[in-house]
């Protein structure tokens, strides 16, 4: 009976609660006894009196904790169909727990556990115990497909190229690049121009995804502001990633993600960008597809900083890689998990 898909749990995690008792005995309080220890109060000079030796009783020794009981069940026969046919229920203290061949949960004495499986939120989705057996295929590689993002981009971005005495020079300038990096759709920064786009950017941080693949790579992006509130009436951002870091001539180091952000004078988002597509991602030769880019309501800003710099209020993205079985557990709340190879449970 498989009935592991019931109770998947979300992010990797697969809990059984496990039919068993567990009496755990009250707490053993030591209790210090009220003695008298006479001795002399007046004495002499040098003269050392030793106190009276009182015996102190034993204290009570604790009754032994009673051994952890399962539900369990023997393997009588098997169907026309070839599925196992089993006994009743009966009570096991043999705690040593391992997957038998096919999966089973079984004890040193080859009986069957039986337990309560779980739903994704760990409520019990049945009253009734069922025999328990586990997937053992392991967990599948899932590819990063969301990016959490929250960030400060400065009123006055300080580039390499950022001059206060020189209007305009705080913003990225795509009349002197072979490409035009600002295109929507097809922005892109090659080869020959990458120094002069990072003098003309900031960075945007750094972010560990997971390909579809199962390989890690760096996510590594950057700001450049296009237009200023005194230039053209509003302040707007594009937003860059990294394609290749040893790109050559010719060949796209650095692609717009082909959105514009606009600010207001009081430094928020104009336009719905809560939530902002990035396609046909590819990274130092790796195809990554189409991940969503989510900052949120006031993930994203545009107020003064000192410093001139975006600054990476927090990141966080979705995605795991995937691992073997390796072996269960069971909790002290008797639930019963099962370990992987990329450390998930």
């Amino acid at each position: 009976m498989r009935f592991l898909d019931a109770f998947l749990a979300t992010s990797g995690l697969r809990q059984l609660a496990v039919v068993a008792s567990s009496n755990v005995p009250d707490a053993f309080h030591e209790t210090e006894p009220e003695l008298d220890f006479p001795w002399e109060t007046e004495s002499v000079e040098d003269d050392l009196v030793e106190p009276t030796p009182v015996p102190t009783p034993p204290a009570p020794t604790p009754a032994p904790a009673p051994a952890q009981s399962f539900l369990v069940c023997e393997q009588t026969g098997t169907t026309v169909r070839g599925e196992p046919i089993f006994s009743r229920p009966v009570t096991s203290y043999e705690d040593d727990l391992a997957l038998s061949e096919d999966g089973y949960v079984v004890n040193d004495a080859g009986q069957f556990l039986l337990g309560i499986p779980l739903d994704s939120k760990g409520r019990a989705a049945s009253v009734t115990p069922q025999v328990m057996r586990l997937e053992m295929g392991g967990l599948p590689t899932i590819g990063t497909s969301r990016i959490g993002y929250r960030a400060n981009l400065p009123c006055y971005p300080m580039t390499a190229h950022a001059d206060f005495d020189i209007d305009g020079s705080e913003l990225l300038d795509t009349i002197n690049f072979t490409r035009d990096p600002s295109a929507h759709g097809s922005g892109a920064v090659l080869g020959d121009d990458r120094l002069k786009f990072l003098d003309r950017s900031l960075a945007g941080g750094t972010i560990d995804i997971i390909a579809p693949d199962g390989g890690k790579l760096k996510l590594v992006m950057r700001w450049a502001k296009m237009t200023s509130l005194r230039s053209a009436g509003r302040d707007s951002w594009n937003l860059f990633y990294r394609v290749r870091k040893d790109a050559r001539s010719g060949e796209a180091a650095w692609k717009n993600i082909g959105h514009r952000f606009v600010f207001g004078s009081d430094g928020r988002l104009e336009d719905d960008s809560l939530v902002v597509p990035m396609m046909d991602m590819t990274i130092d030769g790796v195809r990554i597809g189409n991940l969503s880019l989510i900052f949120g309501p006031g993930g994203l800003t545009q107020f003064a900083d000192r410093s001139g710099l975006v600054k990476t209020l927090e990141t966080d993205t979705d995605g795991s890689i995937g691992g073997a079985f390796t072996g269960l557990s069971l909790s002290g709340r008797g639930r019963l998990f099962t370990h992987y190879a990329n450390g998930e449970m």
